[in-house]
């Protein structure tokens, strides 16, 4: 998780130098919202957010996977892979139930 996190401020901080609309969409949405925000304003700051977010995990610029990266992203695709270990059940078998009636019949 570090390693992604690692990458993403890479990307956050190549967005910082080149784009000066990506500066200012930070600035807006690192104001707090308080209770003297009004509703506007709130959704204003949600909003730019959003929009930075965006342009950070949707970034076309390449970046260099680290080796830690790379085995993680090694780790998660031999799990997947591994049809041995089970990935899904039923709801039934995960959640311990005790009857509170009496069937009939």
């Amino acid at each position: 998780y570090k390693s992604v996190a690692f990458c993403l401020n890479k990307a956050e901080a190549y967005k910082l130098t080149v784009s000066k609309d990506f500066r200012a969409l930070l600035r807006r949405s690192r104001t707090k919202i308080t209770n003297d925000t009004s509703l506007q304003e709130a959704r204003a700051i949600r909003f730019a957010a959003q929009q930075a977010s965006r342009q950070t995990h949707h970034s076309k610029k390449t970046f260099h996977i680290c080796k830690s990266l790379r085995e993680e992203l090694d780790f998660l695709t031999a799990l997947m892979n591994d049809f041995s270990i089970p990935l899904s059940t039923f709801i039934g078998h995960i959640v311990p139930r005790e009857p509170d009636f009496v069937a009939a019949g």
